[in-house]
């Protein structure tokens, strides 16, 4: 594999050609379980740029009838779909460009997609198309829900042009010490809702 984040769906082919074993970016489904506790089972939900994350899997695991998984990249959705079939929905697409319906989702999930749209060339205009698409497709009493490196005070600026409301909320970083630091590195969750449709 060569290249580096910058070089945006050039490197995650690559990427994915090489490496399409089961891999969560920033947190595994069960560090995050409680903040995905308020999906329920009828709600529609589209996990963003989902790699071969197991999210989508897990939810529909637990229950979530309809559960849309979209990437870019065809090597991770064939894996995908090879592994796990129909227990939900995999789609190959530009996340710039989602071919989905509006006013489609419940809740739209992005575990370090945003992130690596900011790291990509061009990623700040790259990043305010994604976030257009999004609030599009989601309900207007949707809920995008963000888990992001990014502190509030640099975040938030991408996030307000897209959804009136974001909220946001420190987590620890997966760990193997065994006790809990309040000062361990954090990962933040933003909850964005009321989508600002263009």
């Amino acid at each position: 594999m060569s290249g580096s984040f910058k070089d945006g769906k050039t490197y995650w082919d690559s990427h994915y050609a090489g490496d399409s074993s089961e891999f969560d970016w920033y947190q595994q489904y069960g560090h995050i379980e409680v903040l995905l506790a308020g999906i329920s089972n009828d709600s529609t939900v589209l996990v963003t740029g989902s790699g071969t994350s197991k999210v989508g899997v897990e939810l529909a695991n637990r229950g979530v009838a309809t559960v849309t998984n979209i990437e870019q990249c065809q090597a991770a959705v064939s894996a995908m779909k090879g592994k796990f079939g129909n227990k939900c929905k995999w789609d190959q697409g530009d996340l710039c460009e989602m071919g989905y319906a509006n006013d489609t989702f419940d809740f739209v999930f992005d575990k370090a997609t945003l992130d690596a749209i900011l790291c990509q060339e061009g990623g700040t205009r790259i990043s305010q198309k994604y976030l257009k698409q999004v609030a599009r497709v989601m309900k207007p009493g949707g809920k995008f829900i963000c888990i992001s490196t990014g502190k509030a005070d640099i975040r938030k600026s991408y996030l307000t042009s897209s959804f009136s409301q974001v909220d946001v909320e420190p987590i620890n970083k997966p760990s193997t010490a065994p006790v809990e630091d309040a000062n361990a590195p954090k990962h933040f969750v933003y909850v964005c809702s009321e989508p600002i449709k263009a």
